[in-house]
């Protein structure tokens, strides 16, 4: 597969990765209630989307300098922790739940760009700052409903 090949890939599956996160945020809206509650479907998918993500950072720390490399090994795993603290929390209060998970989704960010700017192929950067800004609007959206 060329560059541009998966790039265009890429760009498709992180766009159907939104999906979820929108139709579980109608559901909410229209209180269907199919598989389930429609705010325990979203927040368990976050968990996995950021999970998939921290695991993304583990992958590029063999391209860091050794101080980075320990740096971005921790971040992922914290991140990964965070996520999995965001679903555990949901039964006592979403919204904590809801805040937690956007602080993964930003600090993976941050970290990308404070980090890991070099690796990072300008479109694929592109695609994850748009990509993180919808996931963290779906998380405030769903919190204010």
């Amino acid at each position: 597969m060329n560059t541009s090949e998966h790039q265009r890939l890429a760009k498709r599956l992180g766009y159907a990765g939104l999906l979820p996160f929108v139709i579980a945020l109608m559901m909410h809206v229209s209180h269907i209630k199919l598989l389930g509650q429609p705010e325990t479907l979203f927040l368990s998918y976050s968990v996995v989307i950021a999970s998939f993500l921290s695991g993304t950072l583990w992958r590029s720390a063999d391209k860091n300098n050794a101080t980075q490399v320990k740096l971005t090994l921790y971040v992922s795993n914290g991140m990964a922790l965070g996520a999995w603290a965001g679903w555990l929390l949901l039964p006592w209060n979403r919204h904590l739940a809801l805040l937690l998970l956007i602080m993964v989704y930003v600090g993976i960010r941050w970290f990308e760009q404070t980090y890991l700017l070099a690796q990072l192929a300008p479109e694929y950067q592109q695609l994850r700052q748009h990509l993180t800004l919808i996931v963290v609007t779906c998380h405030l959206l769903l919190w204010a409903l």
